[in-house]
């Protein structure tokens, strides 16, 4: 194969995916590959180190790389690493030759190394924005929407998170990282709904149960206070005839999307669910289904649609649930926000403040500060820069340690102005139709310059004189035979003012109305040229036509 191109290469980062090695293999059999993609990093350097590996494996290997490169050493040089030493202060027989027992825990922050960009990146990237095409694109808002819990449901929210962070820390030890992996889902699901039973377990890889956290469950017809913001929001929606389509991420266990769609039905909104029966090739036809059927919610989990569909018909786009992945929720958060979109879009996240979603929100906002600093689209002196280091606050104890929700909410719109191009025109819905009507206008004379266009001229009337240079002769001078010489020259037809009437045997048929008369008895010509043609006796001898025309357009006759 002469050249690949491959669309959506952040969906190929992964080091030992199915779709990665396909990509691979791909790669390795053209001679030449162009990749395409809206988000090139997640803010974390290692988000980039596979793909470059598979481009340009000699590149690593000279700097001293090989395939075995862990993501840590990766970002020990082009990132930003966080360690953390826990000493174990249960042994009481510490003395001389006795050592305290040491547990460093290595992880990845967000954060890229402008080497890596200087080195990898500068010499094979092109960064390009629609502001380019010099078409202007509708306004775009985002907007963090902080909730507090009801204060019942906050006490016992409090209760629980604590639990399950002094279990996980206890655990940690003896279980790993696996002490941690029903943390974060199961606090940031006992915010949204704490009508579910909540019972988890902390098991060992040999199957026993080494502890249990629960958490008291509220009736299944109590509606949080993010719920019922959510049935505000939605309802105002319908009522200025904006369809809405509501983002999840936990959909299979804790069934996010049926809860919503029950919350919904009992305030009198009807909502449709695209799940994962629906295949990636026929989510586009099931799109279209849906808005010919007049649906105007539709709740889906964001990974479904984050690439390959334009929601146009959705112009309100919320955040039920978040992504960890920042490039998801760029994605997904962009669906409306397409060329061709004449309604003002809207990006609405849900947060439930002092919980754990504050604390995902605020990682996210600084993995969405490092993307935008390697993007170019935030410059180091900037005031948002300083969010890209901020620290990890996944698993804090504390959540009063996090910033305050204002200053992250702040944040979030910066760093959301800041991924549209400040040389995007952005238009309101009252004067968008003549702005992209201007600007279609303007790239077609554009487009016709670059081309040498030059614009027909229709002339209806014989006797009227066309629009471009010729003297004075009209389109009846040109072809009225009896003013017509021989012509003996194919590269331009002369118009003499000598009055002079050529015989049949000199021109041939250069009366065309004649010519098309005798040959209505005959066979119709084919082109012009059958018609423009000079019988010469001479050359009927060779067995040859000289066509006098041959090589000649309309235009040379126009030129006259």
């Amino acid at each position: 194969m002469e050249i690949t191109s491959k669309s959506y290469l952040s969906s190929l980062k992964a080091h030992g995916s199915g779709r990665g090695l396909a990509f691979h293999k791909l790669l390795k059999s053209c001679r030449k590959s162009v990749f395409l993609t809206g988000t090139l990093t997640n803010g974390e350097s290692s988000s980039i180190q596979a793909v470059l590996w598979r481009v340009f494996p000699r590149e690593l290997i000279d700097a001293g790389f090989t395939h075995k490169t862990t993501a840590e050493t990766w970002a020990s040089r082009y990132g930003v690493l966080e360690k953390v030493r826990k000493l174990d202060e249960d042994n009481k027989q510490v003395g001389i030759t006795t050592n305290r027992r040491k547990e460093v825990i290595v992880k990845e922050k967000p954060g890229i190394s402008p080497e890596l960009v200087a080195n990898h990146l500068l010499d094979k990237t092109v960064f390009m924005d629609v502001s380019d095409l010099q078409v202007p694109m509708i306004t775009l808002e985002e907007r963090p929407i902080v909730i507090p819990l009801d204060e019942d449901h906050a006490d016992e929210y409090s209760k629980f998170h604590s639990a399950m962070y002094d279990t996980a820390m206890a655990l940690q030890q003896e279980l790993g990282s696996a002490a941690w992996s029903k943390f974060t889902p199961s606090v940031l699901n006992y915010a949204d709904q704490p009508s579910l039973k909540t019972n988890i377990e902390f098991v060992n890889k040999e199957g026993k149960v080494l502890a249990h956290v629960t958490a008291p469950s509220f009736p299944k017809d109590y509606e949080t206070a993010k719920e019922r913001m959510l049935v505000e929001l939605v309802k105002s929606r319908l009522k200025d005839k904006r369809r809405v389509i509501i983002y999840t991420h936990y959909t299979q266990e804790y069934r996010t999307n049926q809860r919503l769609q029950d919350v919904l039905a009992k305030n009198g909104v009807n909502a449709t669910i695209l799940d994962s029966k629906v295949s990636a090739d026929q989510r586009f036809e099931w799109l279209e289904k849906q808005t010919e059927l007049g649906t105007k919610v539709i709740i889906t989990n964001q990974t479904l649609v984050e690439v390959g569909l334009d929601l146009l018909a959705f112009p309100t786009i919320i955040f039920w649930q978040m992504n960890d992945n920042i490039n998801t929720v760029r994605q997904s958060a962009k669906r409306a926000h397409r060329l061709g979109q004449h309604r003002h879009c809207e990006v609405l996240y849900l947060v439930n403040e002092r919980t754990q979603q504050m604390a995902q929100f605020q990682r996210l906002m600084s993995r969405r500060v490092s993307a935008l600093l390697v993007e170019g689209a935030i410059e180091r002196s900037d005031e948002l820069a300083k969010y890209a280091d901020i620290s990890n606050a996944a698993l804090t104890k504390d959540l009063c340690e996090m910033l305050e929700s204002s200053e992250i909410v702040n944040a979030w719109e910066q760093a959301a102005q800041k991924d549209l191009d400040s040389n995007l025109e952005l238009v309101s819905e009252e004067e968008f139709q003549q702005k992209i009507t201007e600007a279609f206008a303007r790239l077609t004379q554009e487009t016709k310059d670059l081309c040498g266009y030059v614009e027909p001229v229709m002339v209806e009337d014989p006797q009227e004189e066309i629009g471009f240079p010729m003297e004075e002769e009209t389109f009846g001078d040109i072809f009225e035979c009896e003013n017509t010489p021989v012509v003996e020259s194919v590269s331009k037809p002369v118009v003499s003012q000598e009055k002079k009437t050529p015989s049949q045997d000199e021109v041939g048929y250069t009366d065309i109305f004649a010519y098309l008369e005798q040959v209505k008895e005959e066979e119709q010509p084919k082109t012009i040229f059958d018609v423009l043609v000079k019988k010469d006796k001479t050359s009927k001898k060779k067995g040859k036509r000289n066509d006098v025309y041959e090589g000649a357009t309309i235009f040379d006759f126009l030129a006259l």
